[in-house]
């Protein structure tokens, strides 16, 4: 999401040197003419986002004549991260207009998730002409984590989200119970960098909750993270039986990061 500065250019028809514009005995009037230049500039938030780089040697075996096959994980992935460009708690006014929002391009289920885990479903595609010979389920680990403090005294917990305008709203189980208990653990197994902003404000732990920021004079940090743990197993169904060539596939996960 952009914003954008506008400026506007206007001059009469008749138009004369200095400062005051000319009158005309007995006008008729005439035309104004109105103009500029739209600049599009990128939202200034107090987040920082990154996407996982390619992932190519997610290999397996499949029996010749066979529709499915499975590929386990051998190093876990990392899909997304979200996290405050500062290592320090933030102001809340800064956030009002900057709560991150999260689409997967819809190939993430949310009532699919079950201890963390969401199924992402994706076209397999042959990697020489990007046709369509299947389709892949992959197992997505996800996390949300904030601490605040205030008049009321300093606080943490991990997150859920159910609805938009929420802190990491797409990306996150709607329920505490489709989420993972401290599940920072499991995202810095793949990358430390998850986590490496975030300071808890001593913060006491609450229960599992959704967040979005609402008080502004109130100091909170977050980060999220998303990532296919190692270990776990991506299934992959052909839309014709296996023949006696080597399969090479890959799939595209739509990453969107907005604010509201």
């Amino acid at each position: 999401m952009k914003k954008t500065l506008i400026a506007l250019a206007v001059a009469a028809s008749a138009v004369v040197s200095g400062s005051a514009m000319a009158w005309t005995a007995n006008g008729t009037g005439g035309n104004v003419e109105l103009g500029g230049t739209l600049s599009p500039q990128e939202k200034v938030t107090p987040w920082e986002v990154q996407t996982g780089a390619a992932v190519t040697n997610l290999d397996g075996q499949i029996q010749k004549g066979l529709r499915t096959a499975s590929v386990d994980v051998k190093k876990g992935v990392f899909v997304l991260g979200i996290r405050t460009q500062k290592t320090s708690a933030i102001l809340g006014s800064e956030f009002a207009g900057n709560i991150p929002q999260i689409s997967y391009g819809g190939k993430l289920n949310l009532d699919s998730f079950n201890n963390g885990v969401g199924t992402v479903t994706l076209d397999a595609l042959n990697k020489a002409n990007s046709q369509k010979i299947g389709s892949v389920k992959i197992p997505l680990l996800v996390g949300g984590l904030t601490s605040w403090s205030g008049k009321n005294g300093n606080y943490q917990k991990f997150l859920v989200a159910n609805a938009a305008g929420q802190l990491f709203f797409g990306g996150l189980p709607k329920s505490a119970s489709a989420a993972r208990d401290h599940v920072e653990t499991d995202l810095a197994k793949v990358s430390s960098e998850f986590g490496a902003h975030y300071v808890s404000q001593g913060g006491k732990w609450e229960s599992m909750g959704t967040e979005n920021y609402p008080k502004a004079d109130y100091r909170y940090n977050g980060y999220y993270g998303s990532v296919i743990e190692a270990g776990a197993r991506i299934q992959i169904n052909l839309d014709a039986p296996a023949a006696a060539d080597a399969i090479v596939w890959k799939a595209s996960l739509p990453v969107t990061v907005s604010y509201q």
